[in-house]
């Protein structure tokens, strides 16, 4: 067994990535037979945690913490949060070495469809595939939780 760290690194603001949708995430990853994949963002970011992120976010806007400079508006929508998730897995390592090459937001025809387009980095992508590693998600705080995949077989 294998055991690699995940956190999220060089964030100031707060960090909005939970242990469900980086388990969500590494799962779309293990089962794609390419380092680079579309995901549509719901699969990764289920609707129920997207909204309740626009509530309390938007909550508590005036404080700094909740600002995200990479976003102008001042009330988010569905799309902020789809941006700042994009943002902060950008800055998502494995054991300090990056887990993509690149990771996109693209809206599909209308503004409301969206999806990630994403390129894993070929280790990061190898580590996702090998029924042997583990993987726990280090907090800012360094706080700590075991992400599980599944690993049966179809």
């Amino acid at each position: 067994m294998k055991e690699f760290k995940l956190s999220i690194v060089g964030v100031a603001d707060f960090i909005i990535i939970s242990p469900e949708v980086l388990t969500l995430l590494l799962q779309k990853i293990k089962e794609s037979s390419k380092e680079q994949m579309d995901i549509p963002a719901d699969a990764i970011m289920p609707v129920e945690y997207t909204q309740y992120l626009t509530k309390v976010l938007n909550s508590n806007r005036d404080k700094s913490v909740f600002r995200f400079r990479q976003i102008s508006e001042k009330e988010l929508k569905k799309q902020q949060i789809y941006q700042i998730l994009e943002y902060q897995m950008k800055s998502l390592q494995i054991e300090q070495n990056g887990c993509f090459e690149y990771f996109t937001l693209l809206a599909q025809g209308s503004k409301e469809k969206y999806s990630y387009n994403l390129g894993a980095e070929r280790s990061f992508f190898y580590i996702c595939h090998d029924e042997e590693s583990r993987f726990t998600y280090v907090f800012p705080d360094g706080r700590q939780e075991s992400i599980v995949l599944d690993w049966k077989k179809e």
